[in-house]
Parts: C-alpha cells; structure tokens; sequence
C-alpha cells in the first residue's frame, strides 16, 4: 500500500503547494506512480504548477472535474435512498474510484508524462474542481458537517482514501487554517503530514499548535514541520525565530533521531523568482545551486519518503519545450519572440 501524505500551513503564503508540487516531480522521478490531490478548495493553485502538462490549461472542460464535483455528486446520490437502494449496499465504493476523477500529466508534444529510469513514474491530479461559473457556489453551499452525519462521509471517504494508496505516493494540498476539510487532510486522510510555515510568531505558534493536536489523534503518524520562505539576510531576527520554532515544535519531527540535523537541513530558502510564476525547481536554469530550492526539495522528499530521492536529469528537448509553456502566460497572447520584443515602437 502506498503512502498518503499532507501538505499542510496554518497561515497562506507559505509556498506549501509550491514544495508539494516539486515533491511530487521528485518522486516520479524515482519511477513512483504518484497522486496529487488540490483540497485547497476556497483558493486552488496546485494545477498552476503544472499549466505546461495539462491539455485544459484552466480546467475549464467537463472532463477537467475534480473533488468537489465528485463529492458534490455523492452527497446528491446519498440524500436519494432508491438510487441508493437500487445501486446496493456498497454502491459508495465505486463512487469513491479516485481513479475516474484523475487528470493525468501530458509533455507538451502530447506523449504521456513518463518519468525515471524505469519509465514507470508518472504524476496524476485531481484538481479542485471545474472552474466553471458555478465552482464558487459548489464550494461555498457544501456542507461537510451534513456529510458526514447524513451522508456517510466517512465511509466514503475512506473509501476514497483506500483507492489513493493504491498509488505509490498520493500528496494532498490541504485548505489553510482551521476547518473541517482541513481536518479531514490532516487527521483522517494521511500517513504522513508535512506542515509548512514561515518564521514569524503567528506562522509558528499556529503550525504548531495544529500538530499538537493532530499527533493527539494521531499517534503514530509522522509530523515534518517545514520551516518556508527563509531569507538568511537579517540574521539576528532569523536565528532567533529559529530557536522560537524549536521551542514551539518540541518534540517534532517526531520520528527523526537526529534533531539537530534535521532542522539544519530542512529549510527551504526564499528565492524571489517564485513570487513572480509558478513553475517546477527541476526547469530552473540550473547553473549553481546557490540561490535554487531544488536541493531543499531533494531534501524534503528524501525525509517523507524515507529513501534517497533525487531529480532525473531531463534532455535539453523537454526542458526548453516545457519552458515555453512556463514563459507564456494564461488568457494572454503568445510571447513575441525576443528580438522582436525588444526592437523600439516607431511613433507615427
């Protein structure tokens, strides 16, 4: 059975969908089948990441449909007892087939997404949902509590989380804050809960709070705190909200023995080029390490997964085509080239 691992932060901004993006490209690259869930359902991104290997770029398409859709149709499937009736008793299994909701990853040239040595690794979404008109109103009109007091819930959902592991690896990208999904992807959902949260008080103490309370529930499950964001210039301020976060993370990670190390080489530093475009650290131009996020995410994946993981090489044909895709943006025309970009306006 395949491992199911959260990605979670108290406070937005973290870049927690940025590191389990780059995690999920890291374990394909090491021939793991690998699941990516975006249950950010109020704000998704994760299918941002991912823009160049999608053929509905904005998941716009009826076939672009995703978690809350598929909820949404179990909810309305539960709530009609001779449907129910008619379908059997264990008809919510085969509502729970994770496999029909998935989108799986494309090159751009349109060859399916093979990655590794052995060519078995491949990355599969399940995005948010459809971003359709109506998406907002989906989201919004749910009701969680209902559905799990009314609507077995949480036999679906275990259901649902019982066809994730049949993947190598399924990374959820939880809601931030306190919620009742959030609940659901840091409590009954995961293995392994990864949470992300950058060095100021707020970040640390409500981080740290959660985890408290998920390793009460949970005791047995692996808790990563994952210092974000971390910008070594006012190194005063830095070194002492890293002793803070210690204090406040005592006794996490709770199934490292090396401590020290661990929180020496888990950070992941600020690099401001991600403030700008969301793309994958492997498609960097990788000239030095100084500066790039790629070996914190080596670092991360190796720490979750339990063994060495490091990115594959890519030939100079995917990066550029790939790159392309990055460079022009959504909704907008396509990138002039360069030289024509930059030949001055004649003003007639």
């Amino acid at each position: 059975m395949g491992r199911i691992i959260t990605f979670y932060s108290y406070k937005g901004g973290t870049g927690r969908s940025m590191a389990l993006a780059n995690v999920a490209w890291l374990l394909a690259s090491g021939g793991n089948r690998v699941l990516m869930v975006d249950w950010d359902l109020e704000a998704p991104g994760l299918h941002r990441y991912f823009r160049p290997f999608l053929t509905d770029k904005e998941l716009t398409s009826y076939a672009s449909r995703g978690l809350i859709d598929y909820v949404f149709d179990f909810a309305k499937q539960a709530a009609t007892p001779e449907e129910e009736s008619l379908a059997g008793r264990d008809w919510y299994k085969k509502a729970a087939d994770v496999t029909l909701w998935k989108t799986s990853l494309q090159w751009p040239d349109g060859q399916d997404l093979l990655l590794g040595a052995s060519g078995r690794g491949q990355i599969d979404l399940i995005p948010a949902g459809r971003q359709d008109p109506e998406y907002g109103t989906r989201v919004n009109t749910f009701q969680w509590t209902e559905f799990y007091q009314r609507s077995n819930g949480s036999a679906f959902m275990d259901a649902v989380r019982a066809k994730m592991s049949q993947y190598d690896y399924t990374l959820i990208d939880s809601r931030t804050g306190l919620s009742d999904t959030s609940g659901i992807c840091t409590v009954q959902m995961p293995d392994v809960l990864v949470i992300c949260f950058t060095l100021n008080v707020q970040s640390i103490t409500g981080a740290a709070a959660v985890a408290r309370s998920v390793a009460a529930q949970r005791k047995d499950m692996p808790i990563f705190p994952v210092p974000m964001r971390v910008d070594p210039f006012e190194s005063e301020k830095l070194n002492r909200m890293r002793r803070f976060a210690r204090v406040q993370f005592s006794g996490f990670p709770n199934t490292v023995r090396e401590a020290d190390r661990y929180w020496f080489y888990t950070e992941v530093p600020y690099s401001a080029r991600y403030a700008y475009e969301e793309f994958l650290a492997p498609f960097e131009e990788q000239e030095g390490i100084t500066g790039s996020i790629l070996p914190a995410m080596e670092r991360l994946a190796t720490n979750i997964s339990g063994e060495p993981v490091q990115e594959t090489p890519l030939s100079d044909t995917q990066r550029s085509s790939v790159t392309a895709e990055y460079r022009n943006l959504p909704l907008m025309p396509r990138e002039l080239p360069r030289a024509a970009a930059r030949a001055p306006l004649r003003v007639v």
